[in-house]
């Protein structure tokens, strides 16, 4: 019997291995309980791509953590994900803004510094001096 996607076990043949290789892989996988694609059984519409995540024990403590933080969004763990990086984009948001304010108060104190002429810092170190209180011995 030949190998292609009428005989194959998930009922779905987009393999881009082939055939064979998509065929081996359905066995491996239903023998361990796993789907071996969409879990629908019929092909999803749409083209952009799809992240998987495994559920170590960081990414469940910090599933966790959300569920408490956001106890209406806690019943699906995919609304937990959605919630996560929606916390994310603000905080990356955030950042950015930051690093906005920090870039003006370094532009404001260059062009202080390039306001100061040999002069002005000829005075300034002597006022400095001037001010400077000296141990004994030193």
């Amino acid at each position: 019997m030949r190998d292609t996607s009428e005989n194959c076990l998930s009922r779905m043949c987009a393999c881009s291995l082939g055939p064979s290789s998509h065929h081996r892989w359905a066995l491996l996988a239903r023998s361990h309980g796993a789907a071996p694609w969409c879990y629908t059984g019929r092909a999803m519409p749409t083209k952009r791509p799809r992240v998987t995540l495994t559920e170590t024990p960081v990414v469940a403590r910090r599933l966790e953590l959300a569920a408490t933080r956001f106890p209406d969004r806690a019943k699906s763990r995919a609304d937990l994900l959605l919630a996560l990086t929606e916390v994310a984009e603000q905080a990356l948001a955030k950042a950015g803004g930051d690093d906005d304010v920090r870039a003006a108060a370094r532009e404001r104190l260059l062009e202080r510094t390039r306001a100061i002429t040999p002069d002005t810092a000829q005075a300034m170190l002597a006022a400095r001096e001037a001010d400077w209180q000296h141990e004994p011995g030193c």
